[in-house]
């Protein structure tokens, strides 16, 4: 049972990351969570299973959803560190409005340009939600997020699609201070 998830009865050798694991939220549980994740990638009997799950189950539905949301211009409104840390699933709901109704909500197309199309003189606007689902923190950040920014690189010829990945990739392997 204790191999099931992270062991929060296991706090290491040391008196003071003991003491750290107790004062700080989440402290203890990073680093048992990289230390899983790394022990699995290390032991020769266990890589192959850890890296075929990780394709499966993180790769796979980060491309699934990427080429799902790829053309959707809503995905790009969610900022970048949201999109690395959950899938998103973007629903449409497309909803007849009058300039009438727009103008008494104080909307304009440039407000919500994504949200508002115009088709043979009828105005629609998209209630859609969009849900999101929570990526898993290390693997998920190696297996999804980096997959994520290389497709955006690649297909989008974003120069920027790799900008902050340090800085949320750090912020998945460090410990919370």
């Amino acid at each position: 049972s204790r191999e099931v998830t992270v062991d929060f009865g296991r706090y290491g050798a040391s008196k003071a990351l003991q003491n750290m694991s107790r004062g700080t939220a989440f402290f203890n549980p990073t680093i048992q969570g990289n230390d899983r994740f790394f022990r699995a990638l290390a032991d020769p009997k266990t890589r192959n299973a850890t890296l075929f799950k990780s394709f499966a189950y993180i790769t796979v539905p980060t491309l699934a959803f990427y080429a799902a949301n790829r053309t959707d211009p809503r995905i790009y409104d969610i900022p970048r560190q949201e999109r690395r840390t959950f899938w998103h699933v973007m629903t449409n709901d497309w909803r007849p409005v009058t300039q009438a109704q727009l103008d008494d909500a104080g909307i304009s197309v440039k407000d919500l340009p994504n949200r508002i199309k115009t088709e043979n003189g009828q105005t629609f606007i998209n209630f859609g939600t969009p849900y999101k689902f929570p990526k898993p923190f290390e693997p998920g950040m190696v297996f999804g997020s980096l997959v994520e920014d290389v497709l955006d690189k690649y297909f989008m010829e974003n120069p920027e699609a790799f900008k902050g990945f340090a800085k949320n990739a750090a912020s998945a392997f460090l410990p919370p201070f």
